[in-house]
């Protein structure tokens, strides 16, 4: 009889907490509106004509709001841009979790689960070893079930990635 998998195991640890995220998330949001909101009403004070504050001081005003205005909605696009890009991302990583737990569930009932590692059997099933032929079928079945976690987590990771380094091509628009 040989040992084929001595000691080899698999980690199912989430390093993301998916509910900070989407704590951040929407206070991204939040910040979005605001400034959102703040651009609007900067907007219709940059709109004040001369007749209601001429000279230099007018031309100064209007603009410094018109400034203002423009440095709020960027700022409130790039925030819900990173809203909507990290949620995405927390939802793709509460899928991430729910697959790994599966993992688990279908390791736990024949084979060792400790500190966030599933382990395999180890040694080979004889011809009347049921429970090792079992440990080994919930080895592999927990495996293929990982690696699907871990290649949506790669995914997802890639695609919040992408979120945050995309570059603002011009004043007022992104990509």
């Amino acid at each position: 009889m040989s040992i084929t998998a001595v000691g080899r195991s698999i980690d199912v640890e989430l390093d993301a907490d998916p509910a900070s995220c989407m704590r951040t998330a929407t206070a991204l949001a939040a910040l979005a509106e605001t400034c959102e909101q703040a651009a609007l009403v900067l907007g219709r004070h940059a709109q004040l004509d001369e007749a209601a504050f001429g000279g230099l001081s007018g031309i100064v005003y209007r603009s410094s709001s018109t400034l203002l205005e423009q440095a709020c909605g960027r700022t409130g696009r790039r925030s819900r841009r990173l809203a909507e890009g990290l949620t995405a991302f927390a939802q793709g990583m509460t899928e991430v979790r729910r697959r790994l737990d599966e993992a688990v569930a279908v390791a736990a009932p024949h084979l060792d689960v400790t500190d966030d590692r599933i382990w395999s059997p180890l040694r080979s099933a004889g011809p009347d070893d049921v429970v090792t032929a079992q440990g080994w079928a919930a080895w592999h079945d927990a495996v293929d079930r990982w690696r699907a976690a871990r290649d949506l987590e790669e995914q997802v990771s890639q695609e919040w990635v992408r979120v945050v380094d995309r570059p603002v091509l011009f004043e007022g628009a992104e990509r």
